[in-house]
């Protein structure tokens, strides 16, 4: 299996640790793709700015590159 690591704003995301899990990767050939991960536990409006760099690096290979566009009030994010 594959390990993944996850970057936001220039850092590595423990992702267990600060309780972040990756929900969904839309991929798109016409357009901009999504990645869309859940931060449980954060206090409104969550840890990470909008705008903040976000990869995501799954075998050592760089996946999805993109920056955080939204928050919402259930502590979702997502980065396009």
């Amino acid at each position: 299996m594959a390990v993944s690591v996850l970057t936001i704003a220039g850092s590595t995301i423990a992702r267990p640790a600060v309780r972040i899990v990756l929900d969904r990767w839309d991929v798109n050939l016409d357009g901009p793709s999504e990645l869309t991960f859940t931060e449980f536990g954060a206090n409104l409006p969550g840890t990470f700015a909008p705008e903040s760099g976000v990869t995501l690096t799954i075998g050592g290979v760089l996946s999805f590159s993109g920056r955080i566009f939204t928050r919402q009030a259930g502590g979702i994010g997502s980065g396009a």
